[in-house]
Formats: structure tokens, C-alpha cells, sequence
């Protein structure tokens, strides 16, 4: 059954009567964040334990990534990146998202003050 909140799911009450009574399941609504006045920056580019705002997200993964939770104004973390082009690893709320370098430099977002580690 499709909702606009997310994917809607039978509650126990309603298997147990037979009644139609459905429960959202939907993502944390990301939390507002203060971002500093640097320019956007793809988030291919950050390192890891950067905070930052996500601003656009360019590209045919649009869609894919908003059902993952990262949409303009979610505040995500890059978690880790790894070697030669290989995925990054990034956090919105309490999940942990894997996604292809290529995927990640089509984010553009503002770095959150004093979260980018020295390089």
C-alpha cells in the first residue's frame, strides 16, 4: 500500500481484527543544522568524520538517495571512504549508507563549522 510518508505497513491490531489500520514506516526527519559560509562542495571531496549539509544532489541518483534518506537539508556525515575510486560510507540519522564515489561527487553540500579534520 503506498503512502506519501514512506511505505505503509498492517499494524499488530489490524491483523489481529481484520481491520484496515496501517503504521507509517518512514526515515528520522533530518535534524536542521547551522552550516558555515563556505562554498558547496562535493561530498566525493570530504574526508572522513566531516559533518555537512547536503544543499543539491545532481544526477540520475536523486531519486535512489532520497529514499536512503539523503535529500536537500539532511545533515549526513562521511564515515569512510576508501581507496583507488572505491565506495564511500555515509551517515544520515542512525543509518549507514554506502555509495559509489561517483554517486558521492554528485552531492554537493555546505561543510557544518569546525568538522572537517586536517588532512
Amino acid at each position: 500500500m503506498a503512502h506519501p510518508g514512506g511505505t505503509v505497513v498492517p499494524s499488530a491490531e489490524s491483523r489481529a481484527t481484520g481491520l484496515l489500520a496501517c503504521v507509517p514506516v518512514t526515515r528520522p526527519i533530518p535534524t536542521p543544522a547551522t552550516p558555515s559560509t563556505a562554498a558547496l562542495a562535493p561530498v566525493g571531496e570530504m574526508l572522513p568524520g566531516t559533518r555537512c549539509v547536503v544543499e543539491r544532489i545532481g544526477g540520475y541518483a536523486a531519486d535512489e538517495l532520497a529514499h536512503e534518506g539523503i535529500l536537500p537539508g539532511a545533515e549526513i556525515r562521511v564515515a569512510a571512504r576508501t581507496p583507488l575510486g572505491g565506495p564511500f560510507i555515509l551517515e544520515v540519522g542512525r543509518s549507514r549508507i554506502a555509495v559509489s564515489a561517483g554517486i558521492a561527487s554528485a552531492v554537493l553540500a555546505t561543510v557544518l563549522d569546525g568538522t572537517e579534520p586536517a588532512a
